[in-house]
């Protein structure tokens, strides 16, 4: 007799992997380029040269759409690596965020962050110095060394 093994399902609600936000684009623009299409049917007859005109210009809207895209996705992966890292920063790159020179020596005195958070918790910057910054820095995940 077999005992059989209970699998128990993962508690954690699933998350969408960073690997799968251009294969979800490309269906996005797979799916308006088929409604677009759909579009392009009529029940009535058409001459071969009014249908090859509609056909162009849907097209040319699905490549101006299907950049649209792609841009804001690039503009997606590329927010973070603009943002200054709190740990490692020069204390001119923390001065280009919109901190004096004061406030960034207050900052690399008070090293290391393990969140942008602790700029408020350590009492390095008030709550309106930290809300201007917040956008401009991040703190990067520590490497598994």
């Amino acid at each position: 007799m077999q005992q059989q093994q209970q699998v128990t399902p993962d508690p954690r609600p699933p998350q969408m992997a960073k690997s799968s936000l251009p294969s979800f684009s490309l269906a996005l623009c797979v799916l308006f380029s088929g409604l677009s299409l759909i579009g392009c049917v009529d029940d009535r007859k058409q001459s071969p040269d009014d249908l090859r005109e509609k056909t162009a210009e849907r097209t040319a809207e699905l490549k101006r759409n299907a950049k649209s895209v792609a841009e804001g996705v690039k503009d997606g992966w590329n927010r973070d690596k603009k943002r200054v890292d709190l740990n490692t920063a020069t204390r001119q790159e923390l001065v280009s965020t919109g901190l004096t020179g004061a406030q960034s020596d207050h900052v690399i005195d008070h090293r290391p962050y393990s969140t942008t958070r602790q700029l408020l918790t350590k009492h390095v910057l008030s709550g309106d110095e930290y809300r201007d910054i917040e956008p401009r820095v991040t703190v990067a995940e520590a490497s598994d060394k």
